[in-house]
């Protein structure tokens, strides 16, 4: 069974980014696949998620933050399917070796197509920082927010193949889910 593991999704959640468990939940559902989430067993999860918190939310759980480190620095190591996003990018990219160090640049407010090697991912970024996005094998850390997995197959199927979940979406989900994103780029773009 899979674990899919979010934590303190109420207060990480500012930009609707436990979308990202729903969204990997959905797959797994349409796929046969038995999964459970938690918010309480993070440690050997085949996911985790640490969304973005407010400037108050990360003060206030500062401490929670860093018990969580060990945890995070692991899964980067081993490349294991986690996603930080925001405020959580910025946090684990300022403690851990092997994240980018960030650098202040002028605050972006846009949806916008980043990459990372050979990978292009869209979202929305709204920050004072010079980097975007940061891939290690299943390992994903960035600074758009939201829920990025609805919007970017290709990095939905980096952390199914890593949990050794078929990519491939049942034909009745399939043509579905294109229109949607299709949709979704186009408004975001203005097109």
């Amino acid at each position: 069974m899979i674990k899919l593991a979010t934590f303190m999704p109420t207060y990480f959640n500012n930009n609707g980014d436990q979308g990202n468990i729903e969204v990997l939940a959905k797959q797994l559902e349409w796929r046969g696949v038995q999964y459970f989430m938690t918010s309480t067993e993070l440690k050997n999860s085949d996911f985790l998620l640490v969304g973005d918190g407010s400037r108050a939310v990360m003060s206030e759980f500062e401490s929670e933050l860093v018990a969580i480190t060990d945890l995070v620095a692991e899964r980067l190591r081993t490349g294991k399917a986690t996603l930080l996003v925001g405020s959580a990018h910025e946090f684990f990219c300022s403690r851990l070796p092997g994240l980018p160090e960030l650098q202040e640049a002028p605050r972006v407010s846009e949806h916008r197509e980043v990459s990372s090697g050979d990978l292009r991912v869209f979202g929305y970024r709204n920050n004072e920082i010079d980097n975007d996005l940061f891939i290690e094998q299943a390992f994903i850390s960035t600074s758009l927010f939201g829920p990025i997995l609805a919007k970017n197959e290709n990095l939905l199927n980096i952390v199914l193949n890593s949990m050794g979940v078929s990519t491939e979406l049942p034909a009745v989900h399939q043509s579905r889910l294109a229109l949607v994103l299709q949709g979704v780029r186009s408004k975001a773009l203005g097109s």
